[in-house]
Formats: C-alpha cells, structure tokens, sequence
C-alpha cells in the first residue's frame, strides 16, 4: 500500500487543474487562508475546512488512485455545514438558485441510504444525501455564493449559535 504523504493542496491544484478552474481553486483557497481556515489535509486528495476547530465543509481534487466519483481535472466543494433553514432570509432566489442546482441525492454508498427528505432554502427535496451540497468546479459566481454560505457559518460559529 502507498504511503499516504500529506500534500499542500496548492500543489495538487496546480498540478491537476488547468486554465479558469485552476485560478478559481487557487483564489479560492486564498480566500479562505485570508479568512482564517487553512484547509487540513484529511486523506488523498482531500481536504477540511473548519473555523475554530468547527466543520465547514470539504475539498476534494481529481485523483486517478482515489475514487472520489470526480470527472478528470476537477475538485468539488462539499457540504457546507449551516442550518439552510434558520438563514433561508437572508438568501436572495439568485443565490438559491445555485445551491438548489448543487444539491447532492444519495447514490447508495451506504452512509445515509436511501436518503433523507430535506426542505433546503423553503425548497423540498426527497433522497438527499449527507453530504448535502456538492459542487463541481465552481465559477466565480458560484464561488461568491460559497463564500457568503460560510461568512454566515463563520458567524454562526463565532456566536456560539452554530
């Protein structure tokens, strides 16, 4: 078995992404270094983030050794940790909009089959996974969104409500 060697996720970025995908990785990982949550390396090409030891959600980038169900050249954003429910206010429809089309449904993997019924941002969904939010190789738009998502799981997490 190889041994695991815990990578600096900007050098798996560069190294398996290319062009606008690259430089929306790369800013983004900035982004969230600038605001205090340095991913943490967890296994194969795969990353958490938390903010003051809390989970927010998790990177994962295209590897041919792990089968992490990603097309080639790309990394996802999982499941950002927020009670969608108690901030379905704040949201405007644009914004929910992208959330609902990154909605993950189980695929039977064994952790939470067959899914759960969940009501995301006042919209219903049947069989969604526990990795509720999975988004491939997001662009600048969708990244903004992200980021609002954690800025209020920041928050929530600072005031001790999350």
């Amino acid at each position: 078995m190889p041994e695991k060697i815990k990578q600096k996720i900007e050098d798996v970025i560069s190294s398996t992404l290319r062009g606008d995908v690259l430089k929306n990785a790369l800013d983004f990982i900035s982004w969230l270094k600038e605001n205090k949550m340095n991913p943490s390396w967890i296994s194969i090409n795969s990353w958490k983030i938390r903010y003051k030891n809390k989970g927010i959600g998790n990177i994962r980038i295209y590897s041919e050794s792990v089968n992490h169900k990603l097309p080639i050249d790309s990394w996802n954003l999982a499941s950002v940790d927020l009670d969608h429910n108690a901030a379905d206010d704040i949201f405007d429809n644009k914004f929910k909009e992208i959330i609902w089309s990154n909605v993950r449904h189980c695929v039977g993997c064994g952790k939470c089959a067959p899914g759960k019924d969940k009501v995301i941002f006042g919209k219903e969904f049947s069989g969604v996974c526990c990795i509720w939010l999975s988004i491939v190789n997001p662009d600048m738009k969708t990244l903004a969104c992200v980021k609002m998502l954690i800025e209020h799981r920041k928050a929530a997490i600072s005031n001790q409500t999350a």
